[in-house]
């Protein structure tokens, strides 16, 4: 069954959506201590034994960040969004290995990766993210190369960038991902929407079937 991941979210509200949706993740965007907002990652904190899972998002790797995350608020679903050649993996590794911590790492299609940074990935990661580097804007990526990487990855993959309810039945096809993941396209005025949300769920679940069925959509 492919997972489903609704990225940014900023209420209770918004979390309720997603339980009533059977979304399976939410991504929660905390990029840096310095731009944190406190008082949301600890709301979040004390829901996050309750489905679906919550997925810190954060472009900053530094030890004491993420001590602050991991260690003080026990997130233990932590999506890196930086290229893996900033990520040093000498502290990831205490996270994963001393505090079960999952790590969600971002690969762009369309860049390059040395066979030390596919040996990294393949190592540490929990899951890989198939997205532009600069997530969020609703840009698709190249799929034709993703089917390319799947022999360098983690099979657990997710895919993003421009999805919604028009096409996700069509990436599925082509990729045939662990899971999806959704964030400009299911927002109106900034906040996510009940109605869009539920197209995109709907779609997904009948890309699975046109999979289960051996059919194109």
């Amino acid at each position: 069954m492919t997972k489903v991941k609704f990225c940014k979210i900023q209420t209770l509200d918004e979390f309720k959506i997603a339980q009533e949706l059977g979304v399976d993740y939410v991504g929660l965007h905390q990029i840096s201590s310095d731009s944190c907002d406190e008082e949301k990652l600890s709301t979040f904190a004390t829901i996050r034994d309750f489905p679906p899972e919550i997925v810190l998002l954060t472009k900053s790797c530094g030890r004491e960040w993420l001590d602050h995350i991991v260690i003080y608020h026990r997130y233990k679903y932590l999506q890196i969004h930086v290229h893996i050649n900033e990520i040093d993996f000498s502290i990831m590794g205490r996270y994963v290995n001393q505090f079960g911590v999952r790590l969600i790492l971002v690969i762009d299609p369309s860049l390059r990766y040395t066979p030390n940074e596919i040996r990294l990935l393949r190592k540490w990661a929990w899951a890989v993210l198939f997205d532009n580097q600069i997530g969020g804007l609703g840009q698709r990526i190249d799929l034709v190369r993703v089917p390319h990487m799947l022999g360098s990855i983690p099979p657990r993959f997710f895919v993003a960038g421009g999805l919604d309810a028009t096409n996700v039945a069509d990436v599925m096809s082509a990729t045939q991902p662990w899971g999806v993941d959704v964030q400009s396209s299911i927002r109106k005025d900034g906040k996510w929407d009940f109605e869009l949300s539920q197209l995109f769920i709907n779609a997904v679940r009948e890309g699975m079937k046109l999979s289960r069925d051996g059919m194109q959509p």
